[in-house]
């Protein structure tokens, strides 16, 4: 089912700037995450279908890395979850 972009952040209340998304993490949907994943995917060429993962030490963001692993394994990528380390 393909998602709006558009229509997931205006009913999310977050936007995209410089840094990324923006909004509070209370409105960062794992939905949110996957749609933006799975976007910046389609997007970037990827020659050797490997990612890397990572993540700060927020207690969200082990959430927030399993949504876009989720979407990651959607197109069949080599996933490598770099955590905070």
């Amino acid at each position: 089912m393909k998602v709006s972009i558009t229509d997931l952040a205006d009913k999310a209340n977050i936007k995209f700037g410089t840094s990324g998304l923006c909004g509070l993490v209370t409105d960062l949907s794992d939905e949110v995450f996957f749609a933006y994943t799975q976007a910046f995917l389609q997007s970037t060429p990827i020659k050797d279908k490997r990612v890397v993962i990572g993540h700060d030490l927020r207690p969200s963001s082990p959430r927030i890395t399993q949504a876009c692993i989720t979407a990651a394994n959607q197109d069949w990528l080599a996933l490598c979850d770099r955590g905070h380390g």
